[in-house]
């Protein structure tokens, strides 16, 4: 029987992934991983391009109604139709490099987009849709993102408030049975298989630390505390190797920079956070794009003067926000 176009995982023993990718032009086994190395590889994606089409996306959706308001209900089908072409293009450049990923981003598309009656409330439900659904895995990156920072940091995770969207999912779930039974889930959503990742991911008391060299996320391999990954980063050396650099920095609880980096980025997400559950941006409130401008430069900020390559105040130019 032909199987529904989609991601099909098996979860193993050790957190291990099967994975089976099924398209239009067929079925397509994918490299054995684990959830965390999974969740890991996602968030250390480069969303820039990603979110800059979203932006691009964003602006054409707006385009395509008149703000005159006595001109109310009137659309522009061109602009439409590239709003469209810019969707399908973002779809194809994924599918190029991450074919899992484009393909989810895909199914997705097709699932909540609806079909066109000829009628302008086609377009205007058709672009909330399509914005919606591109911006989803950019939202869910900066969730999880948070989610390890939490984790790494050995702070208690707020699934009641910060993280109550983590408590539901959606996946389709079939087994077969071949003298062994083998339960296999299904997905047509980045968002969905993620976060079906990252659950499973918190409900066997993860192990995760940020290495303070690189600041990117690594899962130990003994629950002994861990401060520095095996990346090389620098030189042919890794981050194991560099480490003495930068040691005597972090060991300094009242180090100004790492001090306004936390503070600061509480209060950035907090702004976003609050702008992304309201229908009218509150006056304190930021967009998607001007948080992630800002956690992407303040992250680089950080690093680059944990090894040396930015002094103190040009560190804290670039990370504080004084408003």
């Amino acid at each position: 029987m032909q199987r529904i176009p989609g991601l099909y995982i098996t979860l193993q023993n050790g957190g291990i992934i099967k994975r089976t990718l099924v398209t239009n032009k067929g079925e397509t086994v994918l490299d054995e991983t684990t959830i965390g190395a999974e969740l890991i590889w996602f968030a250390e994606l480069d969303f820039n391009t990603y979110l800059d089409a979203l932006i691009k996306i964003e602006a054409l959706a707006e385009k395509t109604e008149d703000d005159d308001p006595n001109r109310f209900g009137t659309v522009y089908l061109d602009t439409f139709d590239e709003l469209l072409t810019e969707s399908n293009e973002l779809v194809y450049d994924i599918e190029d490099v991450y074919p899992a990923l484009g393909s989810l981003l895909r199914f997705d598309l097709l699932d909540h987009t609806p079909k066109d009656d000829g009628t302008a409330l086609y377009v205007y439900n058709a672009k909330f849709a399509i914005c919606k659904q591109i911006a989803e895995p950019v939202i869910f990156y900066i969730l999880l993102r948070e989610v390890l920072e939490d984790l790494s940091a050995g702070v208690p995770l707020d699934l009641k408030d910060k993280y109550a969207d983590l408590s539901q999912g959606i996946f389709t779930q079939r087994y077969t049975f071949t003298g062994t039974l083998e339960t296999e889930y299904f997905f047509r959503s980045i968002k969905n298989y993620f976060q079906f990742l990252l659950i499973n991911c918190l409900n066997s008391d993860p192990n995760v630390a940020r290495c303070l060299c690189c600041g990117q996320y690594f899962i130990p391999k003994t629950r002994k505390a861990t401060m520095y990954c095996d990346r090389v980063i620098s030189n042919g050396k890794t981050c194991k190797e560099i480490a003495p650099v930068i040691k005597h920095k972090i060991a300094v609880d009242t180090d100004p920079v790492l001090k306004a980096f936390e503070r600061t980025k509480q209060k950035m997400y907090k702004r976003y956070e609050r702008a992304a559950d309201s229908l009218k941006k509150l006056s304190k409130g930021i967009s998607i794009e001007k948080y992630w401008d800002w956690s992407e430069a303040a992250s680089v900020a950080r690093d680059k003067y944990l090894r040396g390559e930015l002094t103190a105040e040009e560190a804290l130019k670039i990370i504080e926000v004084n408003d």
